[in-house]
């Protein structure tokens, strides 16, 4: 089963987006702040981080490569999202796996889930 930690500082979107992925058969972390994300990586070794772009101190560039220096995290996908009209910009900068727009669509997360982890997403009805 694919694990993924979820990042946002909106609660409603936190709780909805989790309980989306849970009914597609996903394992599901939520974190809500920015400072608690490595160490949430780092404990919970999920297979994919789905990191909001806009939340208060967030540093996206600096997140992005303390991840990919640490030799646990250095490989995992990172899927963005926002409703930001930048996110191509932004995915580019920082070497992002996938991006997704606001409100996203069931399929489009399963889509960019698979593209970034580069499996057959599974259970996801």
């Amino acid at each position: 089963m694919t694990k993924i930690l979820v990042v946002d500082d909106e609660v409603s979107i936190l709780r909805s987006t989790q309980l989306l992925l849970m009914d597609m058969g996903f394992e599901v972390v939520t974190c809500a702040e920015q400072s608690h994300v490595l160490d949430t990586l780092r404990k919970e070794r999920p297979d994919l981080l789905l990191q909001d772009v806009r939340m208060p101190g967030l540093d996206l560039d600096r997140l992005v490569r303390a991840i990919r220096q640490d030799t646990l995290l250095s490989r995992l996908p990172i899927l963005l999202f926002s409703a930001s009209m930048d996110l191509d910009e932004i995915q580019e900068r920082v070497g992002a796996s996938g991006i997704l727009e606001k409100p996203f669509k069931p399929t489009e997360i399963v889509q960019a889930i698979a593209a970034a982890t580069g499996q057959t997403v599974g259970g996801a009805a």
